[in-house]
């Protein structure tokens, strides 16, 4: 049988572009930049190279994530680099050849 679609869920994204030292978005009050900024910056790269050829192997379609506070959709990526599907839109990517990230991590704090 053919498996229309591989999808995974985990915890911590593999990718993830939340900066909140970026001048306009610091605000001590709202959020421990700290932590924020030490997951995308620190913890992605490493999460990538335990688990990034694994779903790329098992040619994985559809990554969901969640911890980073904030929503991300990313286009097919592999490797930190973009990889081009059979056709990209602004909003589709046909037959990607990399899986598709989605961070849905807007609830809590």
């Amino acid at each position: 049988t053919e498996t229309p679609w591989v999808v995974t869920i985990a915890h911590h994204p593999f990718y993830c572009s939340v900066d909140w030292t970026v001048e306009g978005n610091y605000h001590e009050e709202f959020v421990p930049w700290e932590r924020h900024n030490k997951d995308c910056i620190k913890t992605a790269p490493k999460i990538r190279g335990y688990y990034e050829d694994i779903m790329h192997k098992y040619h994985v379609d559809l990554m969901l994530f969640g911890h980073v506070h904030s929503y991300e959709r990313m286009a097919p990526a592999y490797r930190n680099q973009t990889v081009p599907s059979k056709a990209d839109g602004p909003h589709y990517h046909y037959h990607p050849m990399a899986p598709i990230e989605i961070i849905g991590g807007i609830p809590g704090q």
